[in-house]
């Protein structure tokens, strides 16, 4: 037994074994000299293949999925992470078991290096070379034929559609190019693929939502296939795509920005206009008030109406502060009378509907500014 673990070990393959959730049960030496690990301090399920494997690799191994109860074995051309972070270019012996429910079982690994070196093999280094920035381009990529049937997709593609298609339905021929289109874009699709087989250039890209998720957004670009290959005459154009979700997103951010901008300078110019009328109402009142007595029937409505004339004043000066950007600055204030300024917008805001607003002012409450740390009732 323990020969056969030693003749394991220093194979002229890499090899590892793995669990139902991808966790790593064994790795031979070699591959740990390969990937730079140090096999001794290596731990049961302490990695992962997503570990090991480089830049959209796992979608390509997450493709393999055996029927119910069967086992599976497909060769992956693809990258893994060394410990220093280079990448090396492998091919991957995939071997994936199924439980009988079609749950994923565990997998093994022979793992070969693909040096491509030698006069003797240019072809072979050409081919992976290709292969690998097939599958390591950030963009997800597909040819289509003249029917509208994708003949080959790349890493990429398998992570942006997955759950809408497979690499199984790719290899049988049964992924039409409008699965992956929401069903408001697949005219504009079908017509960019006319353009392409018509061999047109410059066709538009077409925007779409995720046909998984509607709340995903992709850009799609078709290119027409101009020069025939003797490896692929079926094909007819190239599929390029890539998720805009962040962008729309951006987009839909900047244009709230641009509205918040317009509604802080139309309440900017509001608030200027409206602040000369509570002048006039201020300097009337003063006036009002030094010809009135305290004991008069008036003199207490212009108290009131003064003192609601400054309130608002004070609600024009914040406008006047936010639509101007002015740079605000500390100043100690009493929270009794902050609340209380306050409270006329919430009271305003919740103004029919079933909310009740109960405020308990505080009594003693020392003064407060917006630099105070240290003390508690700030």
């Amino acid at each position: 037994m323990q020969n056969a673990i030693d003749y394991l070990d220093h194979a002229p393959v890499g090899f590892f074994s793995a669990g139902r959730k991808g966790e790593i049960f064994y790795i031979n030496a070699t591959l740990a000299e390969w990937l730079g690990l140090d096999l001794t301090k290596f731990v049961s399920r302490s990695l992962s293949i997503s570990d090991l494997v480089a830049g959209e690799g796992m979608a390509l191994i997450e493709s393999v999925q055996p029927s119910p109860g069967l086992t599976r074995t497909e060769r992956l051309d693809l990258d893994l992470r060394r410990a220093n972070g280079q990448s090396l270019p492998v091919q991957l012996v995939h071997s994936v078991s199924s439980m009988r429910d079609g749950a994923p079982g565990e997998s093994r690994s022979v793992v070969l290096v693909r040096s491509g070196s030698g006069e003797s093999d240019d072809q072979s280094a050409s081919a992976m070379r290709f292969t690998r920035f097939f599958n390591n381009t950030p963009m997800a990529i597909a040819s289509v034929d003249r029917e509208g049937r994708i003949l080959r997709i790349n890493a990429p593609f398998l992570k942006l559609f997955s759950g809408v298609v497979s690499r199984d339905d790719v290899d049988a021929g049964a992924a039409p190019l409008e699965r992956i289109v929401a069903e408001n874009s697949r005219h504009e699709m079908a017509q960019a693929l006319a353009a392409a087989k018509d061999r047109q250039g410059d066709i538009a890209p077409i925007e779409s939502r995720h046909p998984g998720d509607e709340n995903r957004y992709v850009r799609f670009f078709v290119n027409a296939v101009i020069d025939e290959s003797d490896e692929a005459p079926e094909e007819a154009a190239i599929v390029y795509a890539f998720e805009t979700t962040e962008q729309k997103a951006l987009e839909t951010q900047m244009a709230q920005t641009q509205k918040l901008n317009a509604v802080g300078t139309l309440a900017g110019g509001i608030a200027h206009d409206f602040n000369n009328v509570l002048t006039a109402i201020l300097l009337s009142s003063d006036h009002l008030l030094l010809q009135a007595r305290p004991s008069d029937a008036s003199f207490a409505d212009l108290m009131e109406i003064k003192r609601n004339a400054n309130r608002a004043a004070v609600l024009v000066r914040q406008l006047l502060a936010f639509s101007r950007k002015q740079t605000m600055r500390p100043a100690v204030l009493n929270l009794t009378d902050v609340v209380g300024d306050l409270r006329m917008l919430v009271d305003r805001l919740i103004s029919g509907t079933n909310v009740k607003l109960e405020v308990d002012y505080g009594r003693d409450l020392w003064p407060c500014a917006p630099t105070c740390r240290s003390s508690s009732r700030c």
